[in-house]
């Protein structure tokens, strides 16, 4: 039994021994860093200064000319055809537009009913001449536009609001 509680009590012992070994190793070892790292510190901190930084060396020298790539060069000249598309149709004048396809349009019917002289000679819209071949109701539409081409007339006409 003595040999028993003899074995236990040395294991025990050398189990303190290394516990306390290691744990005061790692002590001392985190107390160097701790005091490592707060040098490290105070000197980074007293070699900031509010120095501005030095030019980037992209900035410095000559400028060399930039060319775009093929894409960026596409994309910029579709942008710039399309943007064109949207303001010529923007400022556009409808009503004549209007009124040309309407005379264009009688011009073709009396072409059609054989009378081209008397379909184009001062064709205008709302001026009620019987074009020959059409009948009174097509006729009667037609003369319907007048009053829509001068809305639009007026409306194009009225000051326009910038919202």
């Amino acid at each position: 039994m003595a040999r028993f509680l003899l074995g236990t009590g040395s294991g025990i012992a050398a189990a303190a021994a290394v516990y306390y070994t290691l744990s005061s190793n790692l002590e001392a070892t985190t107390e160097g860093l701790r005091a490592d790292l707060h040098s490290a510190t105070s000197l980074l901190a007293s070699s900031l200064s509010p120095v501005p930084p030095p030019a980037a060396s992209a900035s410095v020298g000559p400028a060399y000319p930039y060319s775009p790539p093929f894409s960026q060069l596409v994309r910029t000249r579709w942008n710039h055809a399309v943007s064109s598309a949207l303001a010529a149709v923007r400022e556009t004048d409808w009503a004549a537009a209007a009124a040309s396809a309407y005379v264009a349009g009688q011009q073709v019917v009396g072409k059609l009913a054989g009378d081209a002289e008397g379909a184009t000679r001062d064709a205008k819209v709302g001026d009620g001449a019987h074009v020959p071949g059409t009948s009174r109701r097509v006729e009667e539409k037609i003369e319907g536009l007048t009053p829509v081409v001068e809305v639009m007339r007026k409306a194009e006409a009225a000051p326009k609001r910038l919202v």
